[in-house]
């Protein structure tokens, strides 16, 4: 099913048992943070903050959206117990035909309308996340929204924004990211870069802005493909930009040539404070529209795993998982799990020749998705891409290390990955891996060379089959 609206997927969440509303006081430094963490330690529930300090009732923060994987799959209108394998194919599928979105003439977000001295971007509640946070980020689970100057190509991004002043944001928008180059076709031609923030939109919109589409892709579209409905938008106060109309508030605004202001750091999703403080865009707002009674929307960002590292799960393993099949590489699965920040992608294959699994990996470091990628690991199509305790199987027994690993030094770097000098991130100089757990392809299929696997179903099937049947005698009718 398609949410017309952030408060239909809180009801849904409700409905499911996965969401916690908060009445008792809670303040914006630290402490919403604090219950952020926890919950997401403890694979808890969503978080619906009614009583933020300094703001009272009225002013409410939703954040860990899409933090457990069944949150996630009810953000999709898929049943909560779908599992994460089908929730990448279903993803990876819709995501074949985009569904252009529907302009409508107004909508809930224009309830309210401000202008001039009346814009204010902290009487919504910005938290203070983590302690050495440069400040309030009321940009975290966002959709900012802008248009290529030179076709009409509108892409839906998300990035981190500081609070500076009560008209003023920062941006971080980092060297490889859609948002630099159009900045700079308008900024080289002496011109401001107009530019919409919603939050608070439906669930999937925030998850389409943080999948990384080829330069191109509509968003707008890939939000209809995935709900299943076009996604309904209006026109902006100030620009001709078109924003969710059920967004919850909306922050219009526009990026001058050269302005640069102090920005970061900020807890990062690779676990560690990331961005050090340095210059970065300013986005001036012009004009903020919100709902009656808005809700904020923000996610916690740090250590694994929080509800964008879920996101990137899916998102980078359905479009890896597209481009190989593309490609015709005739992989079984992709995948990569959350603790790996998607610097690490599994493929699960049968290898066909000598060199196809570089091949694959290859593949994936050639194009902008698998650029961010350091390690891929490839396995035998009869191990689970998704179960990591067969993967390390496969690792520890397939794997030989003087022959099946390759590793190349002086490649693309992610600006924000810890395990990289300060020299090597601000240059974007990394690494890339191929660990290759596949039995070689030149072997014989057979168990000359190849030891047989014993496991369940190494055992023939009539016997399964009584054995089966006795333990269901056994446990009175309950099952396995």
């Amino acid at each position: 099913m398609a949410y017309a609206s952030l408060r239909e997927f809180l009801q849904a969440l409700e409905e499911a048992g996965e969401l916690i509303q908060v009445d008792e006081e809670v303040d914006w430094y630290l402490e919403v943070g604090a219950f952020a963490r926890r919950m997401a330690d403890v694979s808890g529930g969503a978080l619906l903050f009614t009583n933020v300090k300094d703001y009272g009732p009225g002013h409410r923060l939703f954040v860990n959206s899409v933090g457990t994987k069944r949150r996630f799959a009810i953000a999709l209108g898929l049943p909560p117990e779908t599992t994460e394998a089908e929730v990448i194919e279903a993803f990876a599928q819709r995501i074949k035909r985009g569904m252009p979105p529907k302009e409508v003439a107004t909508g809930p977000c224009k309830e309210h309308i401000r202008h001039g001295e009346a814009v204010d971007v902290l009487a919504f509640p910005a938290p203070h996340w983590n302690e050495k946070d440069g400040g309030r980020y009321i940009g975290t689970w966002n959709s900012i929204v802008f248009r290529d100057p030179d076709s009409d190509w509108v892409n839906v991004g998300l990035y981190r924004n500081v609070v500076h002043t009560r008209n003023e944001v920062g941006i971080l928008p980092l060297p490889a990211k859609h948002f630099v180059r159009v900045m700079k076709k308008y900024h080289d031609a002496g011109r401001a870069m107009p530019i919409a923030i919603a939050m608070g939109a439906e669930p999937i919109l925030p998850i389409v802005a943080a999948t990384p589409f080829e330069y191109g892709v509509n968003e707008y579209d890939m939000a209809g493909a995935l709900r299943q409905a076009p996604l309904e938008v209006v026109r902006c106060e100030t620009s001709d930009l078109l924003v969710p109309a059920t967004s919850e508030i909306v922050l219009e605004g526009h990026v001058n040539p050269g302005e640069l202001r102090d920005e970061g750091p900020f807890g990062e999703f690779t676990g560690y404070y990331g961005g050090a403080r340095a210059p970065r865009p300013v986005v001036r707002i012009d004009c903020v529209t919100h709902r009656d009674d808005p809700i904020l929307t923000g996610s916690f960002e740090g250590k694994p795993v929080v509800e964008d590292h879920l996101q990137g799960t899916v998102a980078y393993s359905a479009l890896l998982k597209n481009r190989l099949d593309d490609l015709g590489l005739a992989v079984r699965g992709v995948y990569t799990d959350p603790w790996s920040l998607t610097f690490i992608v599994v493929v699960s294959l049968k290898p066909q020749f000598m060199g196809h699994t570089f091949q694959v990996a290859s593949a994936i470091w050639s194009c902008r998705l698998g650029v961010k990628v350091n390690w891929v690991i490839t396995v035998d199509e009869d191990i689970d891409p998704t179960n990591l305790h067969e993967v390390w199987w496969a690792i520890s027994t397939r794997c030989k290390g003087d022959r099946d690993i390759f590793i190349k030094g002086h490649d693309y770097g992610h600006p924000l990955h810890p395990c990289l000098t300060p020299e090597e991130r601000k240059q974007g100089i990394g690494f890339k891996v191929h660990l290759d757990a596949c039995w070689p392809a030149n072997w014989p299929r057979d168990d000359t060379w190849r030891p047989p696997v014993c496991d369940w179903h190494s055992f023939p099937e009539e016997v399964r089959a009584r054995v089966l049947a006795k333990l269901e005698r056994l446990r009175g009718g309950r099952g396995e």
